[in-house]
């Protein structure tokens, strides 16, 4: 094992100075930072997980591969739940998006009702053989069905019919032991930072 040596004042100007909405990487180098600028910032945390087991399920002709014009309305379903999408503004992630699929680093599942996306995923970073998923969301309206579970084993196995290694950012408990229980692996542990009244 090395030792880290690295510069945290540096990284803590540059985070406040430029007003960082968000700041995410391994937990103890984000609890580090944390410690330094807790004024203006939040921190949460979980869990990365390595996609190796997860079961296929037939998604019975419900799930989409996303068109560039669903952008906005995938950005707004993410941004009306604080959790996973309140450090976003609504036309930022639209674009961030948009321009992941225009560059080959990602790509978009939905689910419609009624012509309206009510379940997302995607993966927000591809490279080599490696990817990475987020963005999994369905309306409130609509999770006594698990339509979260069947964008995501859609995703997985399509990335790892493709040769990647699919790893995902978990930050809820029983999410996580759902994906033990599949045989997953835990990986590590993230931090996150996020502007407070962003």
């Amino acid at each position: 094992m090395f030792a880290c040596v690295w510069d945290v004042d540096g990284v803590k100007d540059i985070i406040s100075n430029e007003k960082v909405l968000m700041v995410s990487g391994r937990l103890d180098l984000i609890e580090l930072i944390y410690t330094l600028c807790n004024d203006n910032y939040e921190i949460t945390s979980g869990y990365v997980y390595r996609l190796e087991n997860y079961k296929i399920f037939d998604d019975i002709g419900l799930i989409e591969v996303a068109q560039e014009s669903d952008m906005l309305e995938i950005a707004e379903l993410i941004c009306s739940d604080v959790e996973i999408g309140g450090h976003y503004h609504v036309s930022d992630l639209a674009n961030q998006l948009l321009e992941r699929m225009r560059t080959g680093m990602g790509r978009n599942l939905i689910i419609r009702d009624n012509g309206k996306i009510i379940a997302h995923i995607a993966t927000y970073a591809e490279y080599n053989n490696i990817a990475i998923t987020s963005g999994l969301i369905v309306h409130p309206d609509f999770r006594k069905f698990p339509y979260g579970t069947l964008l995501e084993s859609r995703l997985v196995h399509i990335l790892q019919n493709e040769g990647m290694k699919v790893f995902t950012f978990v930050n809820k408990r029983n999410r996580a032991k759902l994906l033990d229980a599949m045989g997953n692996t835990m990986c590590g542990m993230y931090g996150k930072l996020v502007l407070k009244n962003a």
